[in-house]
């Protein structure tokens, strides 16, 4: 018997927009601040940090990541986001785990 669990309707697999806009932002705090490095290690490093300080958001329905990426344009969300993301990457500035 198939896998119903994401099939028809509103389904789909899980979905992780948290993740997709930690990503987004990492990669323009990187773009604007050059003196950091922004190398795979360090920019997965921060972005790892960054997501292990926010609380998960995921969802199974296009409805719930409507949801979820409307929550990300909140003033207080974005700041959250924003604040993990300068903690990690001082964090990962000072300790950095690449091999250059």
């Amino acid at each position: 018997m198939p896998n119903m669990l994401f099939m028809g309707g509103d389904e789909m697999a899980i979905s992780r927009p948290v993740e997709r806009a930690v990503i987004r932002e990492v990669d323009k705090y990187l773009a604007g601040h050059g003196e950091l490095c922004a190398c795979e290690q360090c920019r997965n490093d921060i972005i790892a940090l960054t997501l292990q300080n926010l609380p998960p958001r995921y969802s199974t329905t296009r409805e719930g990541e409507v949801w979820i990426n409307l929550e990300l344009q909140l003033p207080q969300l974005k700041m959250d986001v924003w604040k993990a993301i300068l903690k990690a990457a001082d964090r990962v500035t000072k300790n950095p785990r690449h091999y250059a």
